[in-house]
């Protein structure tokens, strides 16, 4: 699949540039495409394991085209005391990287049908 091997060269090239400027260690890459039908969620959760250390950054890649304001699907992210401290609309061409522990957070159901990559940076073998 073209756009895929595209993704994945894209991401490799993020890889060595976040190593090269933060110092992360980061030593692939690993993705899967999401498919949320109409009013699917993904509730609160954690990309990291607590039995493993290897997740070091999340990935999420919105493919939505033209996605109104009104058709919910927001990926929120709780801070403190499990309060939101970001609430983003799934607008296609946007990429949401964040770190992967303790850092926990949702996609909320929407009235459209909609589609990402998830992926994270790893560290280690």
């Amino acid at each position: 699949m073209p756009a895929g091997g595209a993704y994945l060269r894209w991401m490799n090239e993020l890889r060595v540039a976040l190593n090269r400027q933060l110092f992360l260690g980061l030593t692939g890459f690993e993705a899967h495409y999401a498919h949320f039908s109409i009013g699917a969620a993904y509730g609160a959760h954690l990309d990291r394991y607590q039995d493993s250390n290897a997740r070091v950054l999340s990935a999420i890649l919105y493919c939505n085209q033209d996605w109104p304001d009104d058709a919910g699907g927001e990926f929120v992210m709780y801070g403190d005391h499990d309060a939101p401290c970001l609430t983003l609309a799934p607008r296609g061409g946007t990429l949401l990287l964040f770190l992967s522990a303790g850092r926990k957070h949702e996609a909320k159901a929407a009235i459209r049908a909609r589609w990402s990559v998830a992926g994270w940076f790893r560290a280690g073998a």
